[in-house]
């Protein structure tokens, strides 16, 4: 709520472990994740836009470059 005070309308929500061995990279966890913030930053916080992307940090998977499709197929 502090960034929206500050006039931010737009963000990007890295949603980070997705290669841990109980996510596996999985699709649903993504979905999940995206469903229980949204409606919290776009209703109660007043952002315009709000993008997520998987990643992991500890792999580096897009953080800097795009995995391959093998990875994360159904990422676009």
């Amino acid at each position: 709520m502090l960034v929206r005070t500050m006039g931010v309308k737009h963000m990007v929500i890295l949603v980070n472990k997705m290669d841990d061995p109980t996510v596996e990279w999985s699709e649903e966890r993504y979905k999940e994740i995206q469903e229980k913030l949204t409606p919290f930053l776009k209703k109660k916080c007043g952002l315009a836009d709000v993008k997520y992307i998987p990643c992991s940090g500890l792999s580096g998977a897009f953080l800097k470059d795009r995995p391959s499709q093998e990875i994360c197929p159904w990422y676009k």
